[in-house]
């Protein structure tokens, strides 16, 4: 099944569903250095004598809560794809011990696996041929 950009787009900024590791890692990095760079950027338009910093400011900090709004669906995906309430988000604003227990949950530690039991699938298996027997003869293990 293929996915449209439309559908992806729709997906990164859904709180709803679940996110794997990678996808966490990799929203996360992207998303943090946009907004370094459209801070950083947009605090240096601000000291510029031209007529249009405040529109260049204003567009950067967009930047930034569009990266924030990113960040945030992934991580309450995350928790919800570990087992737990997205509100534990929160917990992330605890300095440093807050910080570095959302590192761990969300960017090392799978999921949890699924407590619904393995589907079995039926296969069929060809007897060897026998002399004399029919070489077509089929049994369901």
């Amino acid at each position: 099944m293929t996915r449209t950009f439309g559908n992806k787009m729709k997906e990164l900024f859904s709180f709803s569903g679940k996110a794997d590791r990678s996808e966490w890692w990799i929203i996360t990095i992207i998303t943090d250095l946009v907004a370094q760079l459209c801070l950083i950027f947009g605090l240096i338009s601000l000291e510029t004598d031209t007529s249009f910093r405040y529109f260049k400011a204003v567009g950067l900090f967009l930047c930034v809560f569009v990266a924030l709004w990113l960040s945030i669906s992934v991580s309450v995906r995350r928790f919800r794809d570990r087992g737990y309430s997205p509100w534990l988000l929160l917990a992330g604003l605890v300095p440093v011990i807050g910080w570095i227990w959302y590192l761990i949950e969300c960017g090392f530690l799978p999921a949890p696996r699924s407590k619904q039991p393995r589907k079995l699938v039926r296969r069929t298996v060809k007897k060897p041929a026998e002399q004399g027997g029919d070489g077509d003869a089929e049994e369901a293990v």
